[in-house]
């Protein structure tokens, strides 16, 4: 029995508007985890995680973490410069 060319239409459509649906639940469901994963909230939180790191991960020394800390202020002051020109 040959199906009409509107009923084919409709099933194309659901097959498409389901595909959407799919993709739109799945996109907000990964945007919304990876968004809210334990994001530093300040820059001096962001700092202090990011100097945690590297005791704990890289293993860096109290002198070592003394000069990446200078490294770090000197960056932000020549940051600071440039965006207030």
């Amino acid at each position: 029995m040959p199906r009409s060319r509107i009923s084919i239409a409709i099933y194309l459509f659901l097959v498409f508007a389901s595909g959407i649906m799919v993709g739109v639940v799945s996109y907000r469901l990964y945007a919304t985890n990876t968004a809210s994963a334990n994001s530093p909230r300040s820059m001096s939180e962001f700092r202090k995680r990011y100097l945690d790191g590297m005791r704990t991960k890289v293993g860096a020394s109290e002198a070592q973490i003394v000069e990446i800390t200078r490294t770090l202020d000197d960056t932000k002051r020549k940051f600071d410069a440039l965006a207030a020109q």
